[in-house]
């Protein structure tokens, strides 16, 4: 028999987490799919690529249950290319930027953002790390998943990274409702100790938004 390729093996296992995970919602049997369409199985959310449809995860199960549905409604985004270095930031939020969008009349929005830049965390002695968070609207409008401050976007690998340590990384969230109105997605970043130094360059923002079909 032939042997099947690792690329197979893994779209094999995806079908049969999410067929845990989702029951009879998945028809497929060697691709996770939602309703007959192609989908991306992702650790903790699924998104079904062509229909928008959003899966989380629900803490208290286990389970993936329906986040919301949306089309597609426009993208927005920035790029910096200059060098930043933050010290001395413990428990003091940093502006690395911001996206505005106004939502129509009689329309209920949400978007998903991604922030990816080149980074390098060090300094300190013990465990700490770099935070990148995403708020919107001062806080005001909730994002999934709400880690806050304890995601590391970096970090400082209990005191053996140097300022030389350079990687890149990334982050994806998606908000809350959107109501109709202008609103502003902040990207903020902060350290767990003033001994710290967080670096970051080359970032990239996209944030794409979503018209609300049907949202919980």
């Amino acid at each position: 028999m032939r042997s099947m390729s690792p690329r197979s093996v893994r779209s094999i296992l995806a079908a049969t987490l999410a067929a845990g995970v989702l029951g009879a919602t998945l028809v497929s049997p060697v691709g996770a799919h939602v309703g007959g369409t192609p989908a991306h199985l992702y650790e903790d959310h699924l998104y079904n690529r062509i229909r928008g449809d959003f899966f989380t995860k629900q803490a208290a199960n286990n389970k993936f249950v329906p986040l919301r549905s949306g089309s597609h409604m426009g993208q927005g985004g920035f790029t910096n290319a200059s060098a930043q270095v933050f010290s001395n930031l413990s428990g003091s939020p940093r502006n690395l930027g911001s996206v505005g969008v106004t939502v129509p009349p009689g329309q209920t929005w949400f978007a998903v953002v991604e922030f990816t830049a080149e980074s390098a965390c060090s300094g300190g002695t013990g465990g700490h790390w770099c935070v990148v968070a995403v708020v919107v609207d001062d806080g005001a409008v909730s994002v999934a998943p709400n880690a806050g401050g304890e995601f590391a976007f970096d970090s400082t690998d209990n005191g053996t990274e140097t300022a030389y340590s350079w990687e890149g990384h990334t982050m994806k969230r998606t908000t809350g409702m959107l109501g109709p109105g202008s609103h502003t997605i902040n990207f903020r970043g902060w350290v767990t100790s003033s001994a710290v130094e967080f670096w970051l360059d080359d970032i990239h923002v996209e944030a794409s938004y979503y018209r609300c079909l049907e949202c919980v």
